[in-house]
């Protein structure tokens, strides 16, 4: 894991956490970073409506599953990707 996740971790609080979607199309918390807000904490209109109908939501929660376990390893490794997965807890990390 690279510094600056360790470092985000360490220096996040529990306001600096929100709620995504658009990575693996179920709710994720996140630490909130200028690369997240930039592009966005919902999906749009079309592929909310894919999430929604029931012949369309598992092809598209895979594909975006698929794809969120790229930017997941990203995030671990590669200093310019942040954006890092936490929990509201990491304001008791010292």
């Amino acid at each position: 894991v690279t510094q600056a996740y360790k470092q985000a971790i360490v220096d996040a609080k529990a306001s600096d956490i929100v709620w995504t979607n658009k990575l693996a199309g179920t709710n994720s918390s996140v630490i909130r970073t200028a690369q997240v807000e930039s592009g966005g904490l919902q999906v749009n209109g079309f592929v909310s409506w894919l999430l929604r109908n029931s012949l369309t939501k598992t092809l598209t929660r895979t594909l975006m599953l698929t794809r969120a376990l790229d930017v997941y390893k990203r995030a671990a490794f590669d200093e310019e990707c942040q954006i890092w997965q936490a929990g509201r807890g990491v304001q008791h990390i010292d």
